[in-house]
């Protein structure tokens, strides 16, 4: 049941960005403009991550995220256990 359910968020949600992928792009693009004027140094991370010369750059990011999100359901579950025992 579960999966049905995120089947069709996932689906509902690709046709609603598909529709208005220009707004949605034309916003990114102003908050990466207004970021990379404030923060230069942090834009250049954030590109090196994406960039195809970098090696595993993309890897280790998208592992890291993987990760923190692991870390973050596997604390929620622990609080949600210790909560119903006591």
């Amino acid at each position: 049941m579960l999966l049905v359910a995120l089947f069709v968020a996932l689906t509902l949600a690709w046709r609603w960005f598909s529709a208005n992928r220009e707004a949605i792009n034309g916003r990114v693009s102003r908050y990466w403009i207004a970021f990379r004027e404030r923060y230069p140094g942090g834009a250049r991370f954030i590109t090196a991550r994406f960039a195809r010369e970098e090696y595993l750059g993309l890897h280790l990011t998208i592992g890291f995220l993987l990760s923190l999100a692991g870390l973050w359901l596997f604390s929620a579950i622990t609080k949600m256990s210790c909560t119903t025992i006591h």
